[in-house]
């Protein structure tokens, strides 16, 4: 059974509440926030606004008030009912501590959380009661929406085998990093909410190991691992020494009566959110794959002035809503979840030393032996 084209949001439900919204960080983030918000103002009539900004370096942004240079300042004087956390993933613990301080209902965080599982752990407690969204976007993606439709169509169809490539080109980029973690948590959030995974074991891989970053000397730039999630093979690639976007999953899949299919779903090719989902059959005797459902979206099915963040515009919409029904939230449970998992993966490989540290840009010895 194939399910028809979705249709997908560009407006908010008219039950959406009023907010009055902080945008901590203005950097490449915070600038693709400002154009959601843009938009957001005119479809709903002011009733969500961004009643400020906070950035240190205090950029300008035409048409807005310039940013508060103190986090604790903005919040007494503007005192939002939400905050979007966009700032450095190495500051997002101490902006997270404020904003546990402060009666703010929403909090909209890019990801990772934190920088460490006990940095994350440590905020618990302090935002138990509050409405955290972490922004796993390819939640959002058409495709994602039309392939889950299509899994509810075939019950008993289930994954067999994953495997995904997550990279783009991050060598020497001037924003700070922790390094390809970052990258990773992507792929493997996507993996666990299409397939409902939930328990994880490292079983091998290595990191590579380099001076790609422009402010420290050695971070992980890639990844490679063999993961097992409920039973099922999961082989894992991430990378910021790529050279250019890259964003894939696949799966084998097959059901009880014995048919077999492979999908796959490619993200921001050749920019954000054109997305694709192919999903084929397959018959194993003959070596043959038939087409049972294709999906394309293009920035042109939006509207213009979502041109590249019409994803990002669905996630502000699920993390300021508070839906009764179905939300791709990723909440405060599960982004600490998706911490423990990075942490897991890094400890496993770091116990194992499977690191080949070789530098890309100055002489140095080979990877270890082990590597």
């Amino acid at each position: 059974m194939t399910p028809a084209r979705s249709s997908h949001l560009s407006d908010p439900p008219a039950p959406l509440p009023a907010h009055q919204v902080l945008l901590v960080g203005c950097g490449a983030s915070g600038k693709r926030f400002l154009r959601v918000f843009d938009h957001l103002e005119r479809a709903t009539g002011g009733r969500i606004a961004l009643a400020g900004t906070v950035d240190r370096a205090r950029p300008i942004l035409p048409g807005r008030p310039d940013p508060y240079r103190d986090l604790t300042t903005a919040l007494s004087d503007l005192k939002p009912d939400s905050v979007i956390v966009s700032v450095n993933e190495k500051d997002h613990f101490e902006v997270l501590e404020t904003l546990a301080a402060h009666p703010v209902r929403h909090i909209l965080c890019e990801k990772p959380l934190t920088r460490t599982l006990a940095e994350a752990r440590s905020l618990m407690p302090a935002l138990a009661d509050r409405w955290l969204a972490l922004n796993m976007v390819e939640r959002y993606s058409p495709v994602v929406e039309d392939f889950r439709t299509w899994l509810r169509a075939n019950p008993g169809v289930r994954p067999t085998r994953i495997q995904f490539f997550w990279g783009k080109h991050r060598v020497r980029d001037p924003r700070p990093t922790m390094g390809v973690m970052s990258e990773l948590i992507h792929p493997l959030d996507l993996a666990a909410y299409l397939f409902d995974l939930g328990s994880w074991t490292v079983v091998d891989g290595f990191t590579h190991h380099s001076d790609f970053a422009h402010d420290t000397d050695s971070l992980d730039d890639s990844i490679h691992c063999i993961l097992s999630a409920d039973g099922v093979v999961v082989s894992a690639h991430a990378s910021f020494a790529w050279h250019d976007r890259r964003r894939e999953l696949a799966a084998f899949l097959t059901d009880d009566a014995g048919n077999h299919y492979h999908a796959v779903l490619s993200f921001d090719v050749p920019l954000w959110d054109c997305d694709s989902l192919v999903v084929q059959s397959l018959c194993p005797s003959a070596g043959t794959r038939a087409l049972v459902l294709e999906r394309r979206y293009a920035n042109g099915d939006f509207l213009p002035e979502l041109h590249q963040v019409h994803k990002l515009m669905r996630f502000a919409v699920d993390g300021l809503g508070e839906p009764v029904g179905e939300s791709r939230r990723v909440d405060l449970s599960q982004a600490v979840g998706l911490q423990a998992l990075l942490e897991k993966i890094t400890r496993s490989f770091a116990a194992a030393g499977r690191r080949a540290a070789r530098p890309l840009f100055h002489a140095g010895p080979g990877p270890p032996a082990n590597g």
